[in-house]
């Protein structure tokens, strides 16, 4: 028995001073721990070593990196202890943030530090992903907030300020917040990024994110089952990223990319609460599925909205959300593109595409004026450059040729304001074979006039939508702005002005959807049946869709009835 004691007193000994064991603990699970305790000598070990990482859905290069980042990061530098932090097991599960939010002071709430994912295929998440680090009383490591389990209570200093606002036995819900308190956006978002870690995610479905993103043992394995479903295999949906800035009217602006393979079409719309809002269709014609990189340009009011991207029938919906503007937007990477006229993601005289080898690196600030950036590893400040803004609050960066070995972060300040962002691991530049696809809607003066307006009618603010519809055909008297015009003029039941407007618009655009279904409304209502039918049927050879169908068996029906 002593002898047996002895041995196991051994071997834990040599495990407890095993350096690679030290390292990847944290994503082992507890059948590899046991196998690797119970290996004898070196060589079956370093056979273990070497297959280890054919079970992991990491490499071990990229993991040693995430390691030892988050061990200098969150840690005390010493090996393993960044695993022990909230925020090291969220970086060692999920790799850098897409980007990061700070809130270090705040009259109302305790430090915070928001991580957002635009997806998490890991944890099965297409769509973007909000993690929130809080820091207790004001002191200690930053810890991660749960929707479910933590209140917003949690968050708040215990001032002045705050007590009394709201009942002391009583949770504190989302909506509470900002209706007692006048918040800036930076602030607003702390409370946005409480009430779910992703959109449409409510409750037990947010702690199981949580607790996923927070196991990097879970989250980092790979699981060697197929995909399939029906005996179909689930394609991966498209990446979708988006960048938001703004105009000098501070006017949102949303630049969307969307990265699929597609034969026949590739589509977008755009819908609030259900209700569709735009619809935009581009028809291709490969012979085989292609890749394509899909950009678009959108104007929006602030606001909750849900795009649904269409690649050949089907459907995949993102949720997004439109901020008011912001002291400064995010950073986006990408590698510039020359262009011809006004397309989707250009500021000013620059064309930026999102790329997996950027070149460089763009943001936008409330207020123009000198721009430092800096590349930081751990604590090692790397490269510091500085630009000036253009009158817009435009700053461009170009990043150096060789990047070192990461994790790196690129930093943005200006004045008060500071941006993140954690850099790609560098590679080698390849060949896009994408075929770009630039949907130049909403992008001029009179078409964000539009697309506003109509926000303002499906809100039902007639009078607004009408002063945006009246200013966007001031600007460019086109089939769009016409139409939009004469469609508000039969709403409001102005039928003589509302047929001049529409037909104006056809004799522009003879095939122009809204406006032949418009028509085919007013001649209904100047009960011109015949001619009403006429222009549905038109309208059904440009786009069949089941409510244009009823309309026009509803008016073939009156004909029919007045015989």
């Amino acid at each position: 028995m002593r002898l047996l004691s002895t041995l196991l007193l051994t071997a834990a000994l040599a495990l407890a001073a095993d350096p690679w064991l030290q390292r990847v603990e944290p994503i082992m699970n507890a059948a590899e721990r046991k196998l690797y305790a119970e290996l004898q000598d070196d060589s079956a070990r370093q056979a273990f070593r070497h297959g280890f990482w054919d079970g992991k859905a990491v490499s071990e290069e990229e993991y040693l990196q995430r390691i030892e980042w988050a061990d200098a990061q969150f840690g005390g530098a010493k090996p393993g202890s960044g695993a022990n932090t909230d925020q090291g097991r969220v970086y060692l599960s999920l790799g850098a943030p897409t980007s990061i939010s700070r809130l270090p002071s705040s009259r109302v709430f305790v430090p915070c530090e928001i991580w957002y994912y635009n997806s998490v295929p890991r944890l099965g998440l297409g769509t973007q992903a909000r993690f929130l680090f809080y820091r207790r009383e004001g002191a200690g490591p930053l810890q991660l907030y749960s929707p479910q389990l933590n209140s917003l209570r949690t968050l708040l200093i215990p001032n002045s300020g705050t007590r009394g606002l709201f009942p002391v036995n009583d949770i504190i819900r989302s909506a509470d917040v900002p209706n007692s308190l006048n918040l800036p956006p930076a602030e607003a978002e702390v409370v946005d990024a409480a009430s779910s870690v992703a959109r449409g995610i409510t409750d037990s479905g947010s702690s199981d994110i949580v607790n996923m993103a927070t196991a990097p043992a879970w989250a980092l394995r790979r699981d060697p089952k197929e995909r399939i479903q029906s005996r179909l295999i689930l394609s991966e949906p498209p990446a979708l990223e988006t960048f938001q800035t703004w105009t000098p009217e501070h006017l949102p602006v949303i630049d969307i990319q969307v990265t699929a393979s597609v034969r026949a079409r590739i589509g977008l719309s755009v819908q609030v609460s259900g209700v569709p809002l735009d619809e935009w269709q581009t028809q291709l014609h490969f012979e085989t599925s292609t890749p394509v990189a899909y950009v678009h340009r959108l104007f929006l009011l602030p606001g909750d909205y849900t795009l649904i991207v269409d690649t050949d029938g089907v459907k995949t919906p993102y949720p997004l959300q439109v901020s008011n503007p912001a002291p400064a937007s995010s950073i986006l990477l990408g590698s510039t593109e020359k262009s011809s006229g006004s397309v989707p993601f250009q500021f000013g005289a620059l064309r930026l595409l999102p790329s997996s080898a950027p070149r460089l690196a763009l943001l936008q600030f409330a207020k123009p004026g000198r721009v430092q950036w800096r590349i930081i590893r751990r604590v090692e400040v790397l490269s510091v450059a500085s630009t000036e803004t253009d009158a817009t609050g435009f700053a461009a960066y170009t990043l150096p040729g060789q990047l070192p070995a990461g994790p790196l972060t690129l930093q943005a300040r200006s004045g008060s304001e500071s941006i993140d962002l954690m850099l790609p691991t560098p590679r080698s530049e390849r060949t896009d074979t994408r075929v770009l696809i630039s949907h130049n809607a909403n992008l001029g003066p009179s078409a964000a006039l539009l697309s506003i307006g109509r926000q303002f009618l499906l809100n039902g603010n007639r009078p607004q939508a009408r002063l945006c519809f009246t200013r966007a055909l001031g600007q460019s008297r086109n089939a769009e702005a016409l139409t939009a015009l004469g469609r508000l003029e039969a709403l409001d039941a102005h039928l003589d002005q509302a047929r001049a407007l529409l037909q104006e618009a056809l004799a522009l655009d003879p095939r122009h959807f809204e406006a032949l279904l418009a028509m085919g409304f007013v001649e209904s209502e100047f009960q011109d049946y015949t001619v009403a039918a006429g222009y549905l049927e038109r309208a059904l050879q440009v786009r069949r869709t089941p409510a244009v169908e009823e309309a026009l068996s509803g008016v073939k029906g009156k004909l029919r009835a007045g015989r």
